[in-house]
C-alpha cells in the first residue's frame, strides 16, 4: 500500500490502512487467496509527488507484489500513472476520483465513483433548489479541479448558471482570486 502516513493527510492514510489491515486479517483467517496468506506491504508516500512515485516503484519492484493499493488522492494517483504502465504492476486507488486516473491506462483502477459521475449527481440535486451557484476550487487539488469542472458542466446542461468561480490554494488560502460571471 502507498498511503500518506505522515504529514497533512496522515489521518486519512491511517484510517485507510486500518481498514485494509482488518480486511487482510479477515481474508487470511478464511484461508487467504487460493490458500496463500495475504501479506500487506506499506510505504508512506507523505502525499508528496516524489515520495509517491518512489513508494510505487519500491512496491512494484518487489517480487511479492501483484498490485499496489493507493495512492488515495487523485493528485498522487495521477503521479504514478506513467510508472504503472511502464512497470505493468496494477494500481488500485480506493478513493482517487479524477477522471484521468484510469483513462487510457490498463494498469490503473479505482474503487469509487469518478468526478464526472459525482459532479452530475451533485448538479442534478442542486438544480432542483437553485438555478445559480458559485464554485470554490482548490487549485492544488486534482480532485477539487475535476469535481468542480464536472459539476459546472452538468449544472449548465441542466439549466443552471455558475455566477462566480473562487480559486484558492490549500497552502496559501489568502491567495484567492475571484472570477465573477458577467
Amino acid at each position: 500500500m502507498s498511503l500518506p502516513l505522515s504529514g497533512a493527510l496522515a489521518a486519512y492514510g491511517k484510517t485507510t490502512l486500518d481498514g485494509a489491515r482488518m480486511r487482510v486479517e479477515e481474508a487470511n483467517q478464511a484461508g487467504g487467496v487460493n490458500g496463500a496468506a495475504i501479506k500487506l506491504l506499506v510505504e508512506d508516500n507523505l502525499n508528496d509527488v516524489n515520495a509517491t512515485v518512489n513508494a510505487y516503484n519500491k512496491l512494484a519492484g518487489s517480487d511479492d507484489v501483484v498490485a499496489v493499493i493507493g495512492p488515495i488522492t487523485s493528485s498522487r494517483a495521477l503521479d504514478v500513472r506513467r510508472q504503472a504502465a511502464k512497470l505493468k504492476v496494477a494500481v488500485v486507488s480506493p478513493t482517487a476520483t479524477n477522471d484521468k486516473v484510469t483513462r487510457d491506462n490498463d494498469y490503473m483502477f479505482r474503487a469509487c465513483f469518478n468526478d464526472s459521475f459525482q459532479g452530475a449527481v451533485i448538479a442534478n440535486f442542486i438544480i432542483q433548489s437553485v438555478k445559480k451557484a458559485t464554485t470554490l476550487i482548490d487549485m492544488n487539488s486534482d480532485y477539487s479541479k475535476g469535481l468542480s469542472k464536472s459539476f459546472a458542466e452538468a449544472f449548465a446542461k441542466a439549466g443552471g448558471r455558475i455566477v462566480a468561480e473562487e480559486k484558492c490554494q490549500q497552502s496559501a488560502p489568502s491567495s484567492r482570486r475571484s472570477n465573477p460571471d458577467p
